[in-house]
């Protein structure tokens, strides 16, 4: 599995074309990735094609955990997918792909839940260049916080907690059935501040679960099966009200807020060119010039 280190905000861009692909790398494109991609396709393939080009087998790819951001391009299909770690959340998410649906007309625009994995599938390519053990670093489970988190949900005998936690949904769903008693008493709410960005159900009479997310699952749902024995899974997409509805009213979120999500977005946009590591050097550039000529 091919690594890559130091800090960064890892991404990856594939381009699908004339029955070939191609692979592109950005050490720091993964915040902005979906400011890259709202001018349209023609902007975002000239921008990708300006990216790192990579080459060399397996030696290519980062692995799934430390890449934050991914898009594969079909333009002969009309397809894009992607994922981003740094999705504003349920509303900011949707005001994303809302203005993708716009400066992509014609195009079928898909999330990419299992994240990096999802785009080497989609090549029909070896998972194993990506795939990351993350069983060994299940980290404790902790109450959430200002992070808009996972919510868990847990249903017996007509009676149902919800518990606020500020993990991801690999971090929860891995445990097991180790979850059970892992639960954080000092978690356990009636109401989140924010909306979460994952969620896990679990019916304990009917030994059913389902989950939802906007984050990566790591394919924690293969590897983790095991240690839900005798456990039926469902993966709900991004579907969170489904969630509240097995609840039936044993928490709620804030309303979704698709206007100031939408505002921010806008104003990510303006910024873009000055705020991230190229458009700073530009600036530079062209305060070096204006002294007048090299020598």
């Amino acid at each position: 599995m091919a690594t890559v280190t130091g800090m960064g905000h890892r991404a990856h861009y594939v381009i699908v074309q004339d029955g070939s692909w191609d692979l592109f790398y950005s050490h720091w494109g993964a915040s902005s990735l979906d400011l890259d991609l709202l001018q349209g396709p023609d902007f975002a393939l000239r921008f990708i094609r300006g990216q790192f080009h990579l080459t060399g087998g397996d030696l290519a790819w980062t692995n799934e955990l430390m890449c934050e951001g991914a898009v594969i391009v079909a333009p002969e299909d009309k397809r894009l997918g992607l994922y981003m770690v740094n999705h504003g959340g349920l509303a900011g998410r949707a005001a994303m792909l809302d203005v993708l649906g716009l400066t992509w007309p014609g195009w079928r625009i898909d999330w990419l839940y299992q994240g990096l994995a999802d785009v080497v599938a989609a090549l029909g390519e070896d998972l194993s260049k990506v795939r990351f053990d993350l069983s060994p670093y299940l980290t404790d489970l902790r109450p959430v916080g200002d992070y808009r988190g996972c919510l868990v949900t847990v249903a017996k005998g007509g009676c149902c907690r919800a518990y606020a936690l500020a993990n991801m949904p690999y971090e929860v769903i891995g445990r097991g059935e180790d979850l059970l008693t892992a639960l954080p008493p000092r978690a356990m709410t009636s109401r989140v501040a924010l909306a979460p960005d994952s969620g896990v159900h679990l019916d304990l009479d009917a030994r059913q679960a389902a989950a939802w997310s906007l984050d990566p699952l790591f394919g924690v749902l293969d590897w983790s099966i095991a240690r839900w024995p005798g456990w039926t899974w469902r993966f709900l997409a991004d579907d969170h009200t489904a969630q509240l509805d097995l609840a039936k009213g044993a928490v709620q979120i804030p309303p979704l807020d698709r206007a100031t999500a939408l505002c921010k977005l806008q104003h990510r946009l303006v910024r873009h060119p000055r705020s991230n590591p190229a458009g700073e050097a530009l600036k530079a550039l062209r305060e070096v010039r204006a002294h007048g000529p090299v020598r």
